[in-house]
């Protein structure tokens, strides 16, 4: 039993999650969100390997004077890792589906905002 339990709090401990508790919410604009986050992920951050610990950001319009801000970080060092679209948008979907204005969770090795905000990009 100590095992087990033992094994859970370790996989716990490798997931750091936030979602943020104000701002711009997504409400209606989840659909347009996701799919930003496809784009994003099929066209900016899975064509790299990463080698660095270095951001990369994107900015997506939503309707109603929003925008949503997708930030993807690598937390993990050594070597290079490459994210596929998949892996890339399974984490972006999770802040976009789990939080209501956005969030932001760090895995073993990339950490994922999704940051809702007034405005337009620029």
């Amino acid at each position: 039993m100590h095992v087990s339990i033992l094994a859970l709090v370790a996989t716990a401990s490798s997931v750091m999650a936030g979602c943020f508790s104000g701002g711009e919410n997504f409400a209606t604009q989840k659909a347009i969100a996701l799919s930003s986050a496809q784009d994003v992920c099929n066209s900016k951050y899975s064509q790299k390997d990463w080698s660095d610990n270095n951001p990369l950001a994107a900015c997506y319009d939503l309707d109603s004077g929003k925008k949503v801000d997708f930030v993807l970080q690598r937390i993990s060092t050594g070597g290079t890792r490459y994210i596929s679209p998949a892996e890339c948008y399974d984490g972006f979907q999770k802040e976009v589906n789990g939080c209501e204005y956005g969030g932001s969770t760090s895995y073993t090795n990339w950490q994922y905002t999704a940051d809702v905000n007034a405005g337009s990009c620029a």
